[in-house]
C-alpha cells in the first residue's frame, strides 16, 4: 500500500505530518486560539491521497481530549473518492477558557484501514413469536419472630 502525501510548508524540520508503525499524526501548521464553544478549522498544510481498497481515518489526538477539545465531526473519514484531500481538521473547544493550538501541535491520529472488497449480500428475516410468560408471583417477607431487639 501506498499512502501519497505533499506538504505545503516546505520547511522540511517541522512537518506536519508523521508517519508511526500503525499511525500518522497530524500537527497544527501554524498557532491558532479556540474560542470556548468555537469550531475552528485548523490547517496542517498537507494533501493526502489515499490508494483504492484503503480508508484513512482521522480522531481526536489524546492531547487535545486532555485540553476538553475534539474534532467535529469526532471521526473523519478519507477515501479514494476524494481524490487529493488538503486535511483541514476542525476542531471544537469544549472547556470554558480559550484553546491555544500551537505550530507543530498534535491534532488527529490517524489510522489506514483496508476496505472489504467482497460484496455483502442483504436478506430480510421475520423473528420468532415469544411466548409470554406470566411472572412468578411474589411472597411478602415473612416477620423474624426470632430476632429481638433490646434498648439500653
Amino acid at each position: 500500500m501506498k499512502l501519497e502525501t505533499y506538504n505545503d510548508t516546505g520547511d522540511l524540520t517541522n512537518p506536519s505530518i508523521e508517519f508511526g508503525e500503525n499511525r500518522i499524526l497530524f500537527y497544527a501548521a501554524r498557532d491558532l486560539i479556540v474560542q470556548p464553544s468555537e469550531i475552528m478549522k485548523v490547517p496542517t498544510d498537507v494533501t493526502i491521497k489515499v490508494p483504492e481498497g484503503f480508508i484513512l481515518q482521522l480522531s481526536t489526538h489524546p492531547s487535545l481530549i486532555a485540553l476538553a477539545s475534539e474534532l467535529f465531526p469526532s471521526t473523519i473519514i478519507i477515501g479514494p473518492e476524494d481524490g487529493e484531500y488538503e486535511v483541514i481538521i476542525p476542531v471544537k473547544n469544549n472547556g470554558r477558557n480559550p484553546l491555544t493550538i500551537r505550530s507543530h501541535a498534535a491534532i488527529s491520529a490517524g489510522r489506514v484501514l483496508a476496505t472489504i472488497t467482497t460484496s455483502i449480500e442483504y436478506n430480510s428475516f421475520e423473528p420468532k413469536k415469544v411466548q409470554a410468560v406470566a411472572p412468578a408471583s411474589s411472597f411478602p417477607q415473612k416477620r423474624n419472630k426470632d430476632v429481638k431487639f433490646e434498648i439500653k
